[in-house]
């Protein structure tokens, strides 16, 4: 028979293990790159497009839970893209992070080498890594953003309406910062209310199992 100070060591582990998870993971939205190809339509972005034969690469959002490691990130980014296009990516590699650097090692000939490269380095840097360098069978390379062959999206300021603009920030940063700390305080309230309903439903357990015991010793 289980002893009352064994249910007690036994719940306290649980909580704390539970409150460690709660704590080592949050939600992250992340852009993973693409290429696409234009075919045809009224779009100004054209003229940029003319000498890549008309391809670019266009983000798509994800938004999950991941843990406190970067690598998680970088991992899940290829992921996503070897889901995109499982006939591109049908190749095994391996991933590694040290100092905001992700170093993907490729251990096979892969067929579509310069989409591979301008998907992944596109994906990493505007994720907030520094560098990607591959390692192939033969060889490596240490790349930047500068490395994209390709166009892609990014987000610009409109630098023509900056003095309009000026006056009207301080009441924007404002109200992003109320919602902000109202989302937080949200979060916190029904953070507080699980841990509360579930500390209740383990206090009933406990007080059920010492009822139990006590009958059997009747």
């Amino acid at each position: 028979m289980i002893k009352r100070n064994e249910i007690k060591k036994i719940f306290i582990l649980f909580l704390l293990f539970f409150a460690f998870n709660a704590n080592a993971t949050h939600w992250l939205t992340y852009y993973v790159y693409h290429e696409t190809e234009y075919d045809q339509g009224p779009w100004i972005g054209v003229a940029i497009i003319e000498n890549t034969n008309y391809k670019y690469l266009v983000p798509v959002a994800y938004s999950e839970m991941f843990g406190s490691e970067n690598i998680e990130i970088a991992k899940k980014i290829v992921f996503r893209l070897k889901e995109k296009k499982p006939e591109i990516y049908n190749f095994e590699y391996e991933i590694a992070e040290k100092e905001n650097e992700i170093t993907l090692t490729i251990k096979e000939e892969i067929k579509e080498n310069q989409i591979v490269k301008n998907e992944i380095i596109t994906s990493l840097i505007n994720n907030g890594f520094t560098k990607v360098i591959f390692r192939f069978l033969n060889k490596e390379e240490v790349c930047t953003i500068k490395n994209v062959t390709l166009p892609y999206f990014k987000l610009q300021y409109n630098k023509n309406k900056a003095s309009n603009s000026i006056k009207t920030l301080s009441s924007i940063n404002k109200n992003k910062k109320t919602l902000k700390t109202n989302k937080n305080n949200l979060k916190k309230e029904d953070t507080n209310r699980f841990w509360f309903v579930l500390s209740l439903l383990f206090n009933i357990l406990l007080i059920l199992l010492i009822f139990v015991k006590k009958r059997k010793q009747i």
